[in-house]
């Protein structure tokens, strides 16, 4: 668990201001005139009704459109909070956000309760914009319990709300939670690459429960992401190798780019040793054509193409 740069108490207004910003920039004069008499109200004298009321109404004045940051606001938005990224978020989810914001953190248990509230009652919507708002919380860690239940849900958009371009896996998360994350991120076939801090949390044992996922895989007859190589090869030992070598022998060039690269990445001379039978796939990895980001990226790119097709 790294726990870096998090929202705290004392930058609370930051983190307030920031959130308003981008709502401001994108809404129109009505919307802005609500939203301010809505904070006004809560700063004035926080009441649960008005809260709840204003959560619920906030898409009726925003608007659900894509946030499509500038510039600027991404450069705000990564010295705000460490691995933040609100890239996929939409103008709805900030208000919600903003809002949640101006819960009384000085009574943990409010505090909690409040949100317990939300989750309990939220539509597909509000999850997704209640989960990716984690990171925000100056109560972040106490919050784990919560986060945790988003990881086990089988609604694909709350599920990705938690576990991709969102720090607080990365940063909360035991390694128990981790893994069970990556792991199903790997069953319902997410974007890994987009998992903040899957380069920092590898560990052996999630090594070992994504070989036996890809055997499980090639034994019903079923390709293995490429990206699952990226938490298996710093754990090279003889089984992998021969997995290696198999993939390194596969017709598909992404698989194979993925072997090179787990080859390439794990601290095994025998595993960087296989690489010598294919040099078009060590120059790339020298000349740095090949990386995992592009791997995941190219994935996607052809899982959507595949979706798109049997539409």
């Amino acid at each position: 668990m790294l726990k870096s740069n998090i929202i705290s108490l004392s930058n609370v207004k930051l983190a307030r201001q920031y959130l308003y910003d981008l709502l401001a920039a994108r809404i129109d004069a009505k919307g802005r005139q609500w939203l301010d008499a809505k904070i006004e109200q809560l700063v004035r004298e926080y009441s649960e009704r008005d809260f709840y009321l204003s959560f619920n109404l906030i898409p009726r004045f925003t608007g659900k459109q894509p946030l499509a940051l500038n510039t600027i606001e991404k450069q705000k938005m990564e010295k705000l909070r460490d691995g933040l990224d609100l890239s996929h978020w939409t103008v709805d989810q900030v208000g919600r956000n903003l809002i949640l914001l101006y819960i009384p953190f000085d009574d943990l248990e409010f505090y909690k309760n409040t949100l317990k509230n939300l989750f309990e009652t939220a539509g597909v919507d509000e999850l997704v914009a209640l989960y990716a708002g984690l990171p925000l919380s100056p109560l972040g860690e106490a919050l784990n319990d919560r986060a945790s239940e988003g990881i086990r849900t089988n609604m694909t958009a709350v599920f990705d709300a938690m576990a991709l371009n969102n720090p607080y896996p990365r940063d909360y998360f035991n390694d128990v939670a981790w893994n069970q994350m990556v792991l199903k991120a790997f069953f319902m076939e997410r974007p890994v690459y987009r998992i903040s801090g899957i380069e920092d949390r590898h560990n052996e044992k999630l090594a070992g429960m994504i070989s036996d996922y890809a055997h499980e895989r090639w034994a019903a007859g079923r390709i293995t992401m490429p990206e699952m190589w990226r938490a298996i090869g710093p754990f090279v030992n003889d089984a992998v190798l021969a997995d290696l070598h198999r993939m390194l022998e596969d017709p598909d060039a992404l698989q194979q780019q993925a072997a090179a690269l787990a080859c390439h990445n794990s601290g095994s001379e025998r595993a960087k040793t296989l690489l010598l039978n294919h040099p078009d796939l060590k120059d790339h990895l020298e000349n740095h054509a090949i990386n995992w980001n592009k791997i995941g990226i190219e994935w996607e790119r052809r899982q959507y193409e595949k979706k798109t097709l049997y539409e």
